[in-house]
């Protein structure tokens, strides 16, 4: 018995649950974020991870008590939010790149090496968080940290972006591979 159409139907399982757990973490996630946007912080926490040494005072300042246990609140949850977003983008690339293999092996090679830079955007959001908990809970800015944290920030959202890039640019090839004769 050949083994791939169980591994197939395998990692389908994965995607879907991850999928859907990602999306209501995320769901939540979303809830909070909202409450953090403001003058200092446009983008929520996202302005937060980007703002650099020069910028997370700013920030901080710009939130009250119970924004600052929000934004606190977001942080750790996003230790769950970054292995399932990864586990979500990476097991749509390997089904993309498993679809694609047979007429498209370079861009099935790419699929494969979009999950592991994948792998590596939620390492970088482990590293980013460290960081900016400590900040939070303390309300000491850190500058060492503030750097490393946008700059793990910035290379984690590149990292994505490029990601579902890949997965936009490839699904409708390997959609179309899959209905080939």
């Amino acid at each position: 018995m050949n083994p791939e159409p169980r591994r197939r139907s395998r990692l389908g399982a994965v995607f879907a649950l991850s999928l859907v757990a990602t999306l209501g973490v995320l769901a939540v996630l979303s809830r909070f974020d909202s409450r953090l946007r403001g003058p200092s912080a446009p983008l929520g926490i996202v302005s937060f991870e980007l703002a650099g040494a020069n910028g997370v005072r700013r920030v901080l300042d710009g939130w009250n008590d119970a924004q600052r246990l929000d934004a606190l609140f977001v942080q750790r949850l996003d230790y769950l939010f970054l292995v399932l977003y990864a586990t979500t983008i990476a097991s749509a690339a390997l089904l993309v790149a498993r679809r694609l293999a047979p007429r498209h092996p370079r861009a099935a090679a790419l699929g494969r090496r979009v999950a592991w830079g994948i792998c590596l955007a939620a390492l970088l959001d482990a590293v980013e968080n460290a960081p900016m908990i400590s900040m939070l809970s303390s309300g000491v800015v850190n500058e060492w940290g503030a750097n490393v944290s946008s700059a793990c920030a910035s290379l984690k959202f590149a990292l994505v972006a490029l990601c579902l890039f890949y997965l936009l640019a490839a699904l409708p090839f390997a959609l179309r591979q899959s209905r080939a004769p």
